[in-house]
């Protein structure tokens, strides 16, 4: 009898002691948030093994996506129709690569270390290499890379001791004819689309993984934290989306089709194999 006496006092001082701990950091890691859009999947493709680190995607038309992952300098052509890489194209035996679009017959890859990887005839057997160095920084980490125009490129700033706080999302335009880099972008996290998130929550830091523009709209994917923000052509901010981590574990890349279809590449975790899917943008109230 006093056994089972001591044995329900343990169990209330641990239940308090349990919603001691809820209630103190309720603030910090519990918030209630309520989004002005979803995102809804249409159709989602499991990727083959080979890409269970997909990091860059890039919509060449005809169902065919050109993808790259992080360790291989490959560049996989996957087709949408058939669920099956179809070709392959080596510009580099290995490296850590975080994008990749295409102008006209060349590739630009990009590495995390703030390299570009121009593959010019891509396609061709003895395809001709260049690389372009774009920020002299020790420790710097870019992800995120779109061809803004036939000679401009949008590059993520992910993480960077000299030209961005750790409270910024950043993102620099590079003219490939002059090799001219200007700053794009900077949004801080004390903008107003966060203010539902408190102060001490982690996912107030956003840690960009791409960009993309299309339809006078910009897309940005977070990883760590499964987010998309969607901006007007003002580069304003309208729409913060928390993506199902389910679905897409840690997004890493995005494609736009000629006919505005958007697509989202997802890393694998250990619930959710690597993918990609077809997503629509579904307002659900009036954005910022």
């Amino acid at each position: 009898m006093r056994s089972k006496y001591l044995l329900s006092i343990i169990l209330l001082l641990v239940t308090v002691f349990i919603l001691g701990v809820i209630f103190l950091l309720k603030d910090k890691y519990i918030f209630e948030y309520e989004p002005t859009a979803q995102v809804e999947v249409i159709k989602q493709w499991t990727l083959p093994e080979v890409l269970k680190e997909v990091s860059g995607i890039y919509y060449l038309g005809n169902h065919n996506m050109a993808c790259i992952q992080d360790e291989k300098g490959v560049i996989y052509i996957y087709n949408l129709k058939t669920s099956q890489i179809t070709n392959q194209f080596e510009f580099e035996p290995q490296g850590d690569f975080e994008g990749i679009t295409i102008i006209n017959s060349t590739a630009y890859v990009l590495r995390s270390d703030a390299t570009i990887f121009q593959v010019k005839n891509y396609k061709s057997p003895s395809p001709q290499v260049e690389t372009l160095q774009l920020f002299n920084e020790k420790g710097i980490d870019v992800e995120g890379l779109f061809a803004f125009s036939e000679d401009e490129l949008l590059i993520g700033i992910k993480f960077s001791k000299q030209i961005k706080a750790l409270n910024q999302i950043v993102v620099y335009k590079y003219q490939i004819s002059t090799e001219k880099l200007t700053e794009f972008m900077s949004i801080s996290n004390q903008h107003e689309i966060f203010n539902s998130i408190p102060q001490s929550h982690p996912s107030r830091d956003f840690w960009l993984s791409e960009v993309a523009y299309a339809d006078s709209n910009y897309y940005i994917t977070e990883g760590k934290t499964p987010k998309l923000m969607i901006l007007d052509q003002n580069k304003i901010p309208q729409h913060l989306i928390y993506l199902d981590e389910d679905t897409f574990p840690q997004p890493e890349g995005i494609a736009i089709a000629e006919d505005g279809q958007l697509f989202i590449a997802s890393e694998e975790n250990k619930n959710q194999l690597q993918s990609i899917s077809l997503i629509k943008i579904k307002p659900l109230k009036t954005s910022l």
